[in-house]
């Protein structure tokens, strides 16, 4: 069989496979319209099987300039459509690399095969059977760089991750088209060349086929992350409804202490030539007021905490180096910062400002509602921060709290990430030793409170008042230190790369 002849079937086999690719591909979009990069495909498919019909008519007919020009703009669609299907899979609707990039690369491909339109008729065959035909390996060349970049970004993906493979088949199957062009410009006259360069093309159609079609596997991929990042912003969400809500049953109980501290203050300002009557229920009703504030405040800043970590996921579901589906427990602190909004002391503050309103700080009710209040100030403390002790917990366990929750999910995040980050292990060495100064602080004032409310003389003494009332002070502390713990994790995660 001479040259000519095997050229020929090879390019009309070419021509058969490339139809089919075609329509297999235009056949998958109609029935699943989601998937645009079908449509792409299909059209890219199906240029390049007009393009190589161009060719194959010049050489049958005689390389006339039309049937070059034909060649050429047939070709350098049907890169600029493969390459564009190619990036809806691996870029974000805004890249730089999807529709901008596609036509630059149209714009180039354009300018280097329109070079054959300024040649001259007696030249056209002999330039197109050698050099000109290197033109087809220059824009194979420049695609096949492109797919092995898409392989790198889906090479930080975990093993089996179906874009790795799509990457790799895409980018060899482009380097076997340049090779192919190539063997045609330097070996024209050898039918053994031309013979492998069947046997790549066939090769080469497969692995297109092939990674062509795992298309539909990587859209399945993209709607698990999209799915992902919806739910992580439905969690973000409830989250700020839970906070909204826990926020108004907050401001009628503060309303109602309120009012009981601007009724004191009143009666201060008319008898300010005397004592005060009760100068320690003063007192309490403004720690209590203040108690509330910062339980407020505290239960907003956790709940921003909860916010930049899955703000984190987020980023990381979407990002150029997305997560793979497997379940971080990010719902975990989702219900946890729920509870901790439940934690809010408003049922305490509600029943204070009823009984500071008409009874003396000595009343042995307002002295055990108050360390009522404080044991529940501390156990709301407990849950924005630890809730046990982090010493000794292996690196997979974490101590409960808000803080605690945080490093679970930057534990799990290191892991899943490639390379493997030690995000989590730093912020334990920062926040471990704190959050169990805290916890011991939280729990020892807890005890106090308890043995107070059950061992108070009967009648109570001014003591126990006194004490209640450095209990609520201490109370306002412990707050205060929690709201620091929780904004410094908050920066944390906020703050990383």
């Amino acid at each position: 069989m001479e040259t000519t002849e095997m050229t020929q079937l090879v390019f009309y086999i070419s021509i058969l496979v490339c139809a089919a690719i075609a329509v297999y591909f235009l056949r998958g979009f109609l029935s699943n319209r989601r998937l645009r990069a079908s449509l792409w495909w299909a059209t890219g498919f199906l240029l390049f099987a007009f393009g190589i019909l161009a060719m194959t008519v010049a050489t049958v007919y005689g390389f006339h300039r039309i049937l070059v020009v034909l060649t050429f703009a047939f070709v350098a669609a049907s890169v600029t459509f493969l390459y564009y299907a190619a990036s809806l899979l691996f870029f974000s609707r805004k890249s730089f690399f999807r529709e901008k990039f596609a036509v630059i690369l149209f714009a180039v491909s354009v300018f280097l095969f329109s070079l054959p339109v300024y040649l001259s008729e007696e030249h056209t065959a002999e330039i197109m059977r050698s050099s000109m035909i290197a033109l087809f390996a220059v824009a194979f060349l420049v695609i096949a760089v492109l797919f092995s970049l898409f392989n790198q970004v889906a090479r930080p993906l975990r093993g089996g991750h179906p874009c790795r493979t799509l990457g790799a088949l895409q980018s060899l199957a482009w380097w076997i088209i340049a090779v192919w062009s190539l063997c045609f410009a330097l070996f024209w006259g050898s039918i053994i060349v031309i013979g492998s360069i069947f046997g790549l093309s066939s090769f080469e159609f497969i692995l297109l086929l092939y990674g062509c079609k795992g298309g539909d596997i990587v859209k399945i991929g993209k709607e698990d992350y999209n799915l992902n990042v919806q739910k992580v912003n439905g969690i973000k969400n409830k989250i700020k409804l839970d906070s909204d809500r826990a926020q108004m049953k907050l401001d009628e109980a503060m309303l109602k202490i309120d009012n009981v501290l601007l009724m004191l203050t009143i009666k201060e300002e008319k008898h300010s030539h005397n004592p005060a009557p009760d100068p320690k229920k003063f007192a309490m009703v403004t720690h209590i007021s203040t108690i509330g504030l910062k339980e407020g405040k505290l239960e907003l800043d956790a709940g921003k905490l909860a916010n930049n970590s899955l703000n984190l996921l987020e980023s990381l579901y979407s990002g150029a180096q997305p997560l793979q589906k497997d379940e971080i427990p990010f719902g975990q602190m989702a219900l946890h910062k729920e509870i901790l909004s439940n934690k809010i002391s408003t049922n305490e503050i509600n029943n204070l400002a009823t009984l500071t309103g008409n009874n003396s700080s000595t009343n042995k009710n307002v002295i055990e509602e108050c360390c009522d209040l404080v044991i529940s100030v501390c156990n709301m403390g407990r849950y924005a921060v630890t809730e046990e002790e982090w010493d000794g917990l292996p690196s997979t366990e974490h101590p409960g709290g808000m803080i605690g929750h945080t490093y679970n999910i930057l534990h799990v995040c290191d892991e899943k990430a490639t390379p493997n980050t030690a995000h989590a292990e730093d912020f334990r060495n920062e926040f471990q030793g704190d959050a169990n100064e805290y916890l011991g602080r939280a729990e020892n004032l807890e005890t106090e409170a308890e043995n107070l409310k059950n061992g108070h003389g009967t009648p109570p003494s001014e003591g126990d008042a006194t004490s209640a009332d450095e209990f609520l002070q201490e109370a306002i502390e412990l707050l205060q230190d929690a709201q620091t713990l929780v904004n410094r994790a908050s920066d944390f995660v906020n703050n990383l790369p």
